[in-house]
Formats: structure tokens, sequence, C-alpha cells
């Protein structure tokens, strides 16, 4: 397979969207990488990763009061996942309390070693981790099925 930079952009040069709905009567956000639609099911990249924060809900909206934490946070992952992809950011889902980030990855090992080292100076995180296998970014598709109607069906290759 070739590169992955040459299939996939970078988070910060993609075209992203925002989504805001209701969960329970309270809001919910997505924020999407409408970018990724061309390479949905990309086969170097079979497992979703999902990330989640409780920061907190405090029963009235459910959404973070200040987000610099999370978005400390996300740059790390950025800065430690991105440059090569070796996980692709597609969404990030905040509802009730909890941020989710929702990434696509091949080597779970090598992004868990990237994701130790880069919060190794860290204090502990409030964050859980899972991996799922998605080799046709399902879930993706769900959430892009929910804001806009059926995507394309264009997949990799």
């Amino acid at each position: 397979m070739g590169d992955l930079r040459d299939t996939i952009r970078a988070a910060d040069q993609d075209t992203w969207a925002t989504a805001n709905g209701s969960i329970d009567g309270r809001p919910s956000t997505v924020r999407y990488r409408a970018g990724l639609l061309r390479t949905l099911g990309h086969p170097e990249l079979p497992r979703r990763m999902l990330i989640t924060w409780e920061f907190g809900d405090d029963g009235q909206s459910g959404l973070p009061g200040d987000e610099a934490e999370l978005l400390a946070f996300e740059s790390a992952l950025h800065d430690a996942l991105d440059r090569d992809r070796t996980a692709v950011l597609a969404f990030v889902f905040t509802h009730l309390g909890v941020r989710e980030w929702h990434y696509y990855v091949g080597d779970l090992e090598l992004v868990g070693d990237k994701i130790n080292d880069a919060l190794a100076s860290q204090p502990e995180l409030p964050i859980a981790i899972k991996a799922f296998d998605d080799p046709e970014w399902a879930e993706l598709v769900s959430v892009l099925r929910k804001i806009q109607g059926d995507p394309a069906e264009r997949r990799y290759g």
C-alpha cells in the first residue's frame, strides 16, 4: 500500500463540519471530517478506536464549560498520531458530560505506544480507550447518515 499521507489529508488541513443536535432534550455536538468521505473503508485502517473523556455532566447542558484541557489533549493526540496517519481522527462527539474522539487505526499497539509517549508527562487523565473492528467505517457512515443523509457509496480503491 502507498503512504497514507498521500491518500488522507492531515486533520488540520482537511474539511471539517459541525452539527448540533440533542439527546434527552439536551444539546450535543458532533465535529466530523467531511473530507474523509472519499476514503471510507481504507484497508490500512480497519479498526475504530474510541477515546472518551468524562468531564462531568452539569445536569443542564452536558457540554464542557471550559474546553482548554480537552483541546490540549486533542492537540497532543494530533501531534502524536496525525503526522504519519498512524490514526485518523474521523469525528468528535460531545454530549451529556462526555467527549468522544473516534479514530480509524491500523496497528493498535503502535497507536497505544504513541499515545502513551505523548501523554507521559501529563497527570492521570479521565480517559478510557476502546477499539472495535470496523473495516467499512460503519460508525462514521452512521454519523454521516444522521447528519446529511446517505453518504455517497464511494469507498477507497
